[in-house]
């Protein structure tokens, strides 16, 4: 007869309670690595961007044809992204002075199927439209004019008005990417939004400061500037100013003509004898300070001759 085996009972001691997962603000290190590779990469093909505030997984782009009324494949299709690039000054001292520049924004799909990316300026809001299908963008495209073999200068670019459609790919809900067409299209909006008030508000500024900039150049076109050569006329014009009521005729007191007793002056009487005019007869009498100019003349006169 074998023998009985028995089993051995052991106890086991309840497991302790998992801790709940602590709650933190720290955000994955993958979610930074990847959004600063997003931006290397893009920084590459555009060094202006200096942010991406959206961005799409799968993208296609596509350009609507006028003629037959129809949406054709751009070729570009890729993830997108909603950027922010570096704001723009309309003149190099603008920055210096402190004023604003202009703010700009971007929609960028890197192309998986070629080398040339698509890239398009959010500049105002009405040249963006959502549809059920695609986000509309209305802008200006790039054409060249006549024939490149007869010569580069025969060739010449044009603008012409285009409409793009960004189909963005969104899955039905409950999948996380069932919001990603309606997402970034707004973003798209308020982007161009934003660029187009701040451009008006550059421009205000700039007229108000032309405004009060203004008074300051007619007050300094008034004056001479400096370097400015003057002409004769100018010159003549400035001595006779600064003369006031110098006269040329008379530099002394005024003298009167001695007459006798008829009442006539000698001067006239011998001018007329002697057949010479009035004007010629009379000669203006030396003040003091010229007879004694003359008087030290004649001195040094006599001498100059006594040395000689």
């Amino acid at each position: 007869m074998a023998p009985s085996k028995t089993k051995s009972r052991t106890q086991r001691q309840p497991s302790a309670p998992a801790e709940p997962p602590q709650q933190t603000d720290h955000v994955p290190s993958i979610s930074r690595d990847n959004d600063s590779l997003n931006l290397a990469v893009l920084q590459r093909h555009n060094p202006s961007i200096i942010s991406i505030l959206s961005i799409a997984p799968y993208a296609v782009i596509y350009t609507f044809n006028a003629t037959a009324q129809t949406w054709d494949k751009s070729g570009c299709e890729g993830t997108l992204f909603v950027c922010q690039l570096a704001p723009i000054y309309e003149e190099a001292h603008d920055q210096e002075d402190g004023m604003e520049g202009i703010a700009r924004f971007e929609v960028v799909v890197l192309n998986r199927r070629g080398m040339e990316n698509f890239s398009f300026a959010l500049e105002t809001a009405d040249s963006i439209e959502i549809t059920e299908e695609y986000v509309l963008l209305q802008g200006e495209a790039d054409t060249v004019e006549g024939d490149e073999t007869d010569g580069p200068n025969t060739a010449q670019l044009e603008k012409r008005p285009v409409v793009y459609g960004v189909w963005i790919f969104a899955e039905p809900p409950p999948s996380s990417t069932s919001e990603m067409r309606t997402i970034n299209a707004r973003v798209m909006q308020e982007c161009a939004a934003l660029a187009e008030a701040s451009r008006a508000r550059v421009a205000e500024g700039r007229r108000v400061r032309n405004e009060q900039a203004l008074p300051v150049l007619e007050e300094d076109s008034q004056a001479v500037p400096m370097g400015r050569q003057l002409s004769l006329r100018e010159m003549f014009d400035q001595q006779r100013r600064s003369d006031g009521g110098w006269s040329v005729q008379s530099h002394g007191p005024p003298s009167h003509p001695v007459g006798d007793d008829t009442g006539e002056p000698l001067s006239a009487r011998e001018g007329s004898s002697n057949g010479l005019g009035a004007q010629s007869a009379a000669k203006p009498q030396m003040s003091q300070s010229q007879n004694a100019l003359l008087s030290l003349f004649n001195k040094a006169k006599q001498d100059y001759r006594g040395n000689g």
